[in-house]
């Protein structure tokens, strides 16, 4: 079946708002279709432990203690407590109730038990001191953040995962810019097939991607998905992607700390005990 790409005359579109605005949008977000994605910097690995690390599965607190690396280990206990939080905001549950199915492929979304019920479907990516967590009701959603941390050599990976339009578009790009534009084609991919739920079981090469601007297309198997760039307030540090199922029109981004989130958390009353007003 030949890939249908979305109507180009419909670019996906971004709006921008704060930490706080999310975190009220979230608890009054049911029928929300326009996918959330929260940009958090975690800042350095913290001596003490987190009480937060108690709403952990014992599974992802058993994949915590098998990361030795200190910013590897801090990452992924960051990001997978900010999921919780941001997810049970949105499902008027406890953070600590939510049941998440392993995936059965490499950087694939993680799903939540009852999805078919809620409509929530969320994404979850991790690099570095950056994390990113992407959340939709009633559609796909796949999310990818990378830390830019070093000079890449674009042309020396690229052929990897660039389609041949792609890669000669790179090639003509003047040497400071092709490590920037690989890295947002890398992420606009991955973010693609975690929508999708393949992951990197499908070669990245089979998923063109169209930019305009700081907006996208892409399309996986006849299915079209619409795409835009995030992480932009990152001051450089760091860049990354959302897809989602086509039609998805606008996307709200917040870009925050993870202490900001924990603060909002702790200062909020158990929402999962108070009626919505």
């Amino acid at each position: 079946m030949p890939a249908r790409m979305p109507d180009k005359d419909v670019p996906v579109s971004v709006h921008q708002c704060g930490m706080e605005e999310i975190w009220a949008e979230l608890r009054t977000s049911e029928g929300q279709t326009a996918p959330f994605a929260i940009v958090l910097s975690l800042g350095s690995p913290a001596d003490a432990d987190l009480p937060e690390a108690s709403l952990l599965c014992p599974e992802e607190t058993s994949r915590h203690r098998r990361i030795r690396e200190p910013v590897s280990s801090w990452a992924y206990l960051c990001s997978h407590i900010a999921l919780r939080l941001l997810a049970g905001r949105a499902l008027r549950r406890s953070p600590a109730a939510l049941e998440f199915l392993s995936p059965g492929a490499p950087n694939v979304a993680p799903r939540l038990r009852g999805q078919a019920q809620t409509g929530l479907q969320v994404s979850l990516s991790h690099s570095g001191g950056w994390a990113a967590i992407g959340l939709r009701q009633g559609g796909p959603i796949g999310i990818d953040v990378e830390q830019v941390s070093r000079e890449i050599d674009a042309l020396a990976v690229a052929d990897h995962f660039l389609t041949p339009n792609e890669l000669n578009e790179l090639r003509a790009l003047p040497g400071h810019a092709q490590g920037p534009s690989a890295l947002r084609s890398w992420c606009a991919k991955e973010a693609v097939l975690k929508a999708a739920g393949t992951g990197l079981s499908t070669d990245p090469r089979t998923v063109p991607v169209h930019w305009s601007g700081h907006a996208g297309t892409s399309a996986l198997d006849g299915v079209g998905y619409e795409l835009a760039l995030i992480g932009e307030r990152s001051a450089g540090k760091a860049t990354g992607a959302i897809a989602g199922k086509a039609p998805v029109g606008q996307i709200i981004e917040a870009h925050s700390s993870f202490n900001e989130l924990l603060s909002l958390f702790r200062e909020s009353q158990p929402w999962w005990e108070t009626p919505v007003d």
